[in-house]
């Protein structure tokens, strides 16, 4: 830490501090301090000040590595303040360092920082009314190691599962790391457990750890051995891992179905298990010195196989010694053997034919076709069973199955006749089921799938259709044309992959549009229906129309718009609130079902741009612009401290609602009172007012829609229950025009006998006024 040479330097100075508030020592401090990063990676080295609160008060910062005089940064604000002062970078850091002052504590940054970055580095901050004040930091950089590969005992790289090894072998590796700054460590570990730490340094640039395991066990199977090296806290250490793949002999052999008498002719399934072999034992059945071959392996996993055989057995094999043996084929000398002598008895043994002069891969839909079930049995069969795809046939003459003895007749076969075909024999001992027969039936060409397909195109937009058929034999000629509903066209441009063709398909115009019918046809025949494709044309959505601003507040609003044509898609829509100059984005809504919105949380006494628009997978529609005027906040405050204020608007309304109802009460009571002062003597006269009541007394013309000049926005009114509802429609309107609002005429009706209107008055008494007066 400097000191000062004289007292009046140290006062004065103390005094300049004070004065430009520079949060920062006063004197010149020298700071220490080690700063590690990892090659490739970001440096960071701070100057330990604070940024003062009026930046002025610095003027030039420049940074030094090691005892060079000449800066490798400099930030210059001599002109001006940090905020724009000029940054000038050595040719060595261009462009990876940076030093960031908007940090709180400044920091110079380096990205990617390189080995050769390492060293002293000197930070000087130059104040305008304080002494210059210095900074040292070393930076550390640490090489992760560049390479590390593991060798087998003749020096060949491994890596993954090595192997494999036996029982008994020896396993010898080394591991060699190559570079890294610091000199890394090199280890053995096998899982979690360091099995070798000890390593040879071969040059100062290559190490060198060998590992050994002398006879191998079971035990070792699937061991990973890793060899890592660590030359850093900052760093993950770097690894290569092998995994120990051994051979082993299988260890027990048994035959899990239970020892039990079979019979003749029915199958029976038999498992067999082998225990400890790796890879997985191979298992053989043997019926005396006949090897068997209707096994199959149904589970093979670890150090352990299950096979089951399926087996037949017939009458001559009553005795016979049926085994089962497993050996690892990969190791010499590991046959184990177990079995037991057959109990058999004797069931029918059945076996199924096409027809004589019948082959299975020739028969063509429409042909007939029968089968032969042949049979030995003791004693003889008591009834045979059919089988189709395994389930059973039935006698049906009128769709062509007629099932006969041991004969089964296919008439005019069809594509649903395809499949496999049994028979199965049943006497007192069993049933007895036969070989399966397949018929490849040949058939012509069809849809895979029958339904109709939708594609929904825009002008130049292409897709890829696909035409999959099902025909024996699959190959087929594919033909295509289109049905625009004038007229049919022939299309010649589309691939064919066996019984696959893919059209690619792009209207152009209005004629391009319908239907698209794909034919294929192969020796058998043509396709009796076409697969069908339906183009329908889309687009982009209308705009949207009538949008209207409504219950505008301090706060907010809301717009409701009609619906434009969605262009044959589902569209959205959208509502994009910016300020006036479109600077600020204040809000993004969208509604799926109709473009009805809800703006909240918007700043009183603003103006806003509003941008309106649909959209659905093609694109979007042309944009409805609207603006729109928060009201001042303190009109919503007044209205909240006594009662919702009533707009001059709204009270001409009232007005001319009220003038209207009290006018026509008035009419209706002087017509009553008029009629009791002449009826005396005028009985016939008043019958004929009874039938039609009121005719000469209510003004024909009069109507419950405003004049023009009394009311400042529309307005619906309607008197026929005795109410008065409104609705408040916009003022000033936004966006384009809305539809007049409906107009209704007043209805005033009489009641049959009495003659006298829906109100609850006496029209021609005192009282009558009052009650009249009071409900107006």
């Amino acid at each position: 830490m400097g000191v000062f040479e004289t007292p009046y330097t140290i006062v004065t100075t103390s005094i300049l501090c004070a004065l430009t508030s520079v949060i920062c020592s006063c004197r010149a401090e020298e700071f220490g301090g080690q700063f590690t990063a990892v090659a490739d990676g970001l440096a960071l080295l701070p100057c330990n000040i604070t940024i003062p609160r009026f930046q002025d008060a610095i003027s030039l910062i420049m940074w030094y590595k090691g005892t060079s005089e000449v800066p490798i940064y400099t930030v210059d604000a001599r002109k001006g303040t940090l905020r724009n002062a000029l940054h000038l970078v050595a040719d060595g850091l261009r462009p990876r360092a940076h030093f960031d002052i908007t940090e709180h504590t400044p920091l110079l940054k380096i990205e990617p920082v390189r080995e050769n970055d390492a060293g002293m580095y000197r930070c000087r901050v130059d104040f305008r009314w304080s002494r210059t004040m210095y900074q040292e930091a070393r930076l550390n950089v640490v090489v992760p190691p560049r390479r590390i590969f593991i060798l087998n005992m003749n020096e060949e790289r491994v890596q993954g599962s090595i192997g494999p090894f036996q029982e008994g072998d020896t396993l010898a590796l080394t591991c060699v790391v190559q570079g890294g700054n610091p000199m890394p460590t090199v280890t053995w570990w096998n899982d979690t457990d360091v099995v070798d730490d000890t390593f040879t340094v071969v040059n100062q640039d290559s190490i060198r750890n060998e590992f050994v395991i002398q006879n191998l066990r079971r035990e070792n199977l699937f061991s990973e051995f890793t060899c890592q090296a660590s030359n850093s806290n900052y760093t993950e250490p770097v690894t290569s891992t092998v995994i120990l793949d051994m051979y082993l002999r299988p260890i027990a052999v048994e035959i899990l179905s239970p020892k039990r008498p079979l019979a003749a002719g029915k199958s029976t399934q038999i498992l067999c298990r082998s225990v400890g072999s790796r890879p997985a034992a191979n298992i053989y059945w043997w019926k005396d010195r006949k090897k068997l071959t209707s096994s199959a392996i149904i589970a093979r996993e670890g150090n352990y196989t299950i096979s089951k055989l399926t087996f037949t057995p017939e009458m001559g094999d009553n005795g016979r010694y049926l085994s089962c043996l497993t050996e690892n084929p990969l190791l010499h000398n590991t046959r184990m053997e177990q079995g037991w002598i057959l109990n058999v008895r004797y069931v029918p043994e059945v076996t199924l034919k096409l027809g004589s002069n019948l082959q299975a891969d020739t028969i063509v839909e429409g042909k007939d076709v029968y089968f032969e079930c042949h049979v030995q049995a003791n004693p003889w069969v008591d009834d045979i069973v059919w089988l189709h795809e395994g389930n059973p046939i039935r006698n049906k003459h009128n769709e062509g199955i007629i099932i006969s003895n041991q004969s089964l007749v296919l008439q005019h076969i069809k594509i649903t006749s395809r499949g496999k075909y049994q028979c199965i024999a049943y006497n007192s001992e069993g049933s007895g089921r036969s070989n399966e027969v397949e018929i490849n039936l040949k058939f012509i060409p069809m849809c895979s799938d029958s339904r109709e397909k939708d594609y929904r195109l825009a002008r130049n937009e292409s897709v890829t259709i696909p035409c999959v058929v099902d025909a024996n034999p699959s190959d087929v000629e594919f033909y295509w044309n289109l049905n625009n509903s004038r007229e049919l066209v022939d299309i010649h441009s589309f691939s064919v992959n066996g019984s696959r063709s893919e059209l690619v398909y792009r209207p152009r115009g209005d004629n391009d549009y319908g239907v698209l019918l794909c034919w294929t046809r192969n020796t058998i025949g043509v396709q009796k229906e076409p697969c069908v494709f339906n183009i329908i044309s889309v687009g982009r959505p209308r705009p949207l129309q009538n949008c209207v601003l409504f219950n505008i507040s301090a706060r907010g609003f809301s717009v409701r718009c009609k619906k434009g044509y969605d262009g044959g898609l589902t569209q959205r829509f959208h509502l994009e609130i910016y300020s006036s100059l479109k600077e600020r984005v204040f809000s993004n809504m969208t509604q799926t079902i109709s473009p009805t919105f809800l703006a909240t949380n918007l700043p009183p006494s603003t103006s806003f741009t509003l941008v309106i628009y649909a959209s659905n997978m093609k694109g979007k529609s042309v944009s409805v612009i609207l603006t729109a005027t928060t009201t001042p906040a303190t009109q919503e405050l007044k209205g909240d401290l006594n009662t919702p204020a009533i707009s001059p608007t709204l009270a001409i309304i009232i007005g001319v609602v009220g003038t209207i109802v009290v006018l026509a009460i008035a009419i209706l009571i002087f017509t009553r009172c008029h009629r009791r002062r002449n009826s005396t003597g005028q009985r016939k006269e008043g019958q004929k007012e009874r039938q039609t009541p009121l005719h000469d007394c209510i003004d024909p013309n009069f109507s419950s829609k405003p004049k023009p000049d009394d009311l400042d926005s529309p307005t619906e009114l309607s008197l026929g229950n005795g109410k008065i509802p409104r609705r408040r429609e916009l003022s000033p309107y936004y966006g384009l025009p809305m539809e007049d609002s409906p107009i209704h005429n007043i209805k005033t009706t009489l009641q049959e006998g009495n003659r006298n209107l829906n109100y609850p008055l006496d029209t021609c008494g005192t009282v009558g006024w009052g009650t009249a007066m009071s409900s107006v």
